[in-house]
């Protein structure tokens, strides 16, 4: 699974709703934060950003499937899980 850069930006630069995802998953803000940063940056896998309860959120905050997982490109953040 991959998350796409879209959803990495959205956590990055709206603190609402970085501060609801953090809440849902039980970690700090700036731990979704950082998490969607390195991702971006290609140092790490966003895995708790791809937790099933993300992906709900995510669907639930008016993201469809092709806006949270992407195309196969550059665009997108690969996990292996």
């Amino acid at each position: 699974m991959k998350l796409d850069k879209k959803i990495l930006h959205k956590i990055i630069s709206d603190s609402d709703f970085s501060r609801k995802l953090s809440e849902i998953l039980g970690i700090k803000q700036n731990s979704v934060e950082r998490s969607a940063k390195r991702a971006l940056s290609g140092n790490s896998k966003p895995f708790s950003l791809m937790q099933p309860v993300a992906i709900n959120f995510y669907k639930e905050n008016g993201f469809n499937e092709e806006d949270i997982v992407g195309q196969e490109s550059d665009d997108s953040i690969k996990s292996t899980s």
